[in-house]
């Protein structure tokens, strides 16, 4: 919800948008897009305004700036934001901004982007740049610890071991996220004067527990692609499946397509 008030800070709608631009500006993607922050701050903002209820154009900080079914007039378009959930990948392509010079490759970098399941990032799986990209957002937004500046040499040193606290928790038999919260800020303070003075958070819900609320360390939506030959003929069915339920007949189809 746009509009959700929160006491100080971002609410969950400004924060998500936040942490996309940064996934996309990490060193794996930003060289898709050669206008930067700007470009990828529009692209986010009008991914969110076609899915969101509001028919607003939503800046974050709740600015809002007139309808945003107003980036779908000409001939080019002919219809206005979906205010709905996407319920396929190619529906992207239907969004002002999004353009296959970057979206086709970030289809092609394994599950990197999907549309299915919750909001939560899976850690355990997810690359490094994408958990780098959410600890830094987690980290910068955090009264509690030190800001990571690029190009800081002991400050990357930080966030690369708050990358290797994640993969390591993960490696365990049952990955806990409580415990890697705390070894990621284990990673981010050791050496640093908030390790010295002992300083906590004091104002509303800590940053922690907002980290720990977007991760997750178990997957449930799956992909399945079945092939078959008829001749010179090639058919592939593509499915993705809700396996959140505990008995397998009860996993859900979320997706079905014959190529």
């Amino acid at each position: 919800d746009p509009s959700k008030p929160v006491l100080s800070g971002l609410n969950a709608y400004d924060s998500a948008k936040q942490l996309l631009v940064k996934i996309l500006l990490s060193r794996r993607y930003r060289g898709l897009f050669p206008d930067g922050e700007r470009e990828v701050s529009e692209i986010v903002r009008n991914i969110a305004d076609y899915v969101d209820k509001n028919s607003e154009i939503n800046e974050i900080g709740g600015v809002t700036r007139g309808n945003e079914d107003s980036l779908y007039t000409g001939v080019k378009w002919g219809y206005g934001a979906k205010n709905t959930k996407l319920i396929s990948l190619s529906e992207l392509n239907l969004i002002a901004g999004v353009d296959d010079k970057w979206l086709m490759p970030l289809l092609a970098d394994g599950d990197a982007i999907t549309i299915y399941g919750s909001d939560k990032i899976n850690v355990c799986t997810a690359s490094d740049d994408i958990v780098s990209a959410l600890i830094l957002d987690y980290a910068n937004s955090s009264p509690s610890i030190p800001d990571i500046k690029e190009g800081d040499e002991a400050d990357l040193k930080r966030l690369e071991a708050a990358v290797s606290a994640v993969k390591t928790g993960c490696g365990t038999l049952s990955p806990d996220i409580d415990n890697i919260v705390a070894e990621v800020n284990k990673a981010l303070t050791t050496g640093t004067a908030v390790e010295e003075e002992g300083k906590t958070e004091t104002e509303g819900p800590s940053a922690s527990s907002v980290f720990a609320s977007r991760i997750t360390t178990e997957g449930s939506i799956y992909k399945i692609i079945g092939t078959g030959n008829a001749g010179d003929i090639e058919v592939a069915i593509k499915a993705v499946f809700d396996t959140s339920a505990s008995l397998p007949e009860k996993w859900r189809l979320v997706y079905f397509h014959v190529e």
